[in-house]
């Protein structure tokens, strides 16, 4: 958790078992709205993480994880859009943390999960964001 309000969770979720920890815990409490920030390594598996996370989803954003391994934002959006409904590709991550927290509707969860990559620098971007913010108040 790197915000309560608004909440901003950054999770690994690399994988099936813990994109599955992942929706056990955001399945606790239905009321959340997700918006996630995605991105993923092309090595793993996508569809399996993506189909468990994507449909709890109301809004993804997809990203390029900091990796050669990386699948791209287009390529990662093209296989979420069979899971969420509303799916963006951005090719900045901290473009695509503003856009998914400036979007923020009250209720919402703002999520960054799929590589641990992501999760390292994702820490970084929402950590500057919001103190950021902070100090514009």
């Amino acid at each position: 958790i790197i915000s309560q309000s608004p909440l901003v969770v950054v999770d690994g979720a690399h994988n099936v078992s813990g994109a599955q920890a992942l929706r056990d815990t955001l399945d606790l409490f239905p009321h959340w709205k997700v918006m996630a920030i995605a991105g993923m390594l092309g090595d793993k598996d996508v569809d399996g993480v993506l189909s468990l996370l994507g449909p709890r989803c109301c809004k993804m954003i997809t990203v390029t994880p900091d990796s050669t391994r990386a699948l791209s934002q287009s390529g990662l959006a093209q296989r979420a859009a069979k899971y969420c409904a509303d799916v963006t590709p951005c090719s900045n991550l901290e473009e695509a943390f503003a856009m998914g927290y400036n979007a923020l509707e009250e209720g919402e969860l703002l999520l960054s999960f799929g590589s641990l990559y992501l999760a390292s620098d994702m820490r970084v971007i929402a950590r500057d964001f919001l103190d950021n913010k902070k100090r514009e108040k």
